[in-house]
């Protein structure tokens, strides 16, 4: 009956279920539990049909017990992975067809019980992703990643509702779930190794989706970290900033693996402190912000500061550069630190030099208004600024000039600036947050015909002294505009 379907030239959902209703009834029936060879018969004929179609969620509970009770048979992999294959590059909502994601967990635990090879379930993923640098199927990744959090929300779920007045079964019980959650760490592990899927990858995970009891649990929680190290480790901006909490109160990756965390390995040695400070502190986040937040880490700071620990170094140099340290006493302590090695005394010497150069250019004297020529870029101002003083500065017009973002590290020298004109220029978001961090007595901002866009109204939000401020012809929109007024 099945291979008359499959010939049969009409395209009709009936006519494919039809058969799969007929062949299932006996596999189900109570007769049958037990009969490992019907259950296989039964797949092999009913396998045939998922090549045009999904599997029916009879067909779905069906395999999934055939996947809990013979994990280790090699119908899995056989017969299974075609169909399964299927399902990760097209379906596109397991919310509506949960008993196929129930499916694909079942098969990557059986996959993962297979004896024949202990990276069996690495190399399927390596297989969905294909052989190029970018996966053509863009459905896989975001399939995979919703089978992973699920399957891991479940586990812990059952675990609080379960309770064993057997300790044998107990341990059992224990044993099977934890291979079951490794399994799963180590599937988001091996997403974490391709290049394109990184980032998707560290976006979902930045609000940190586990469960609390999972972020006790050493076994994953050491597989875990390694899908974190490829997260700090990436030169990608938007990528390692994932190592930040997504919101002021909640605890991100950063706080979660670093000295003191939820997690932190003894063994560590600041390895994951280091490794993540390296990369923000060289990238985007040598911000007083980011630096303000991190005080609660000085003393580890200054431990591997000692120790000629270079991020660390240039964390802590970065610190006093930017009067990002709450506590005055503990000054004293990083100046102390940084002159007791070499290469830490070298970067404070440099702290040194900038700040007395800053202090050059504060000093009394110098024009209150200017205007700039339009071929100014940003290495024209930073010149421009070095050689002499400008501490009456507090009108600055820069409209029609070619500088960018990347002017605004040159601009924060100038704290005393009220008036900021940059009409018509490459200025955009990146320099607008680094100015609202800086100049507190700005009042006038003129951003007409710049490349800002929404993102920049939360800084614009923290200028408390604006009064003025344009913002036409920019990429903002107006309803953002009239939140930013309330």
């Amino acid at each position: 009956m099945i291979g008359f379907e499959m010939a049969t030239p009409i395209e009709d959902a009936q006519v494919q279920q039809f058969p799969l209703e007929i062949a299932l009834k006996p596999a189900q029936k109570q007769e049958f539990d037990s009969s490992l060879t019907v259950h296989e018969n039964t797949i092999e004929t009913l396998t045939s049909l998922l090549e045009k179609d999904y599997p029916s969620p009879a067909m779905c509970d069906f395999f999934n017990q055939y996947c809990r009770d013979s994990a280790r048979s090699r119908i899995v992999i056989e017969m299974f992975t075609p169909a399964i294959e299927r399902i990760l590059k097209h379906n596109t909502d397991f919310v509506k067809y949960m008993r196929m994601r129930m499916l694909v967990q079942e098969y990557l635990l059986a996959l993962d019980s297979q004896n024949a090879d202990s990276d069996v379930v690495e190399n399927f993923i390596k297989r969905m992703h294909g052989s190029t640098t970018f996966c053509p199927f863009l459905l896989v990744l975001s399939n995979l990643i919703s089978v992973c959090l699920s399957g891991i929300d479940e586990l812990f779920q059952y675990r609080k509702n379960v309770h064993f007045q057997d300790k044998t079964n107990c341990t059992v019980y224990e044993e099977k779930t934890d291979s079951q959650l490794v399994c799963y760490a180590k599937i988001l592990q091996r997403i974490s190794t391709f290049y394109d899927w990184r980032l998707h990858l560290a976006l979902v995970l930045q609000s940190v989706p586990f469960p609390y009891l999972a972020l006790g649990h050493a076994s994953f929680m050491k597989i875990l970290k390694n899908v974190v190290k490829s997260f700090a480790a990436d030169t990608r901006c938007e990528v390692h900033r994932t190592m930040l909490a997504i919101r002021e109160n909640q605890k991100g990756w950063l706080d979660i693996f670093c000295l003191g965390g939820i997690f932190c390995d003894d063994d560590d040695d600041g390895e994951m402190l280091s490794l993540t400070l390296s990369t923000l502190i060289s990238c985007c986040c040598r911000r007083k912000r980011f630096l303000l937040n991190i005080n609660k880490l000085i003393s580890s700071l200054l431990l591997h500061a000692s120790r000629e620990n270079q991020s660390c170094i240039d964390t802590l140099c970065a610190m006093i550069e930017l009067n990002a340290v709450e506590n005055p006493t503990h000054v004293l302590e990083i100046i102390l630190t940084l002159q007791s090695t070499p290469s830490g005394l070298e970067k404070y010497a440099n702290v040194c030099e900038k700040q007395r150069a800053l202090e050059r250019i504060r000093q009394n004297g110098g024009p209150r208004e200017l205007a700039l020529s339009s071929r100014f870029t940003d290495s024209h101002l930073e010149i421009l600024l070095s050689e002499g003083s400008f501490g009456y500065l507090e009108c600055l017009n820069l409209a029609f000039t070619k500088v960018t973002s990347a002017c605004a590290e040159h601009l924060i020298k100038l704290p005393g600036l009220k008036n900021l004109n940059f009409w018509s220029t490459r200025f955009g978001d990146a320099g607008l947050d680094l100015l609202s961090e800086h100049l507190h007595r700005l009042e006038v901002l003129n951003l007409c015909e710049t490349s800002i866009t929404n993102k920049c109204l939360t800084y614009l939000a923290n200028m408390k002294t604006l009064r003025k401020l344009n913002l036409t012809s920019t990429n903002t929109s107006l309803s953002a505009i009239i939140a930013l007024k309330v």
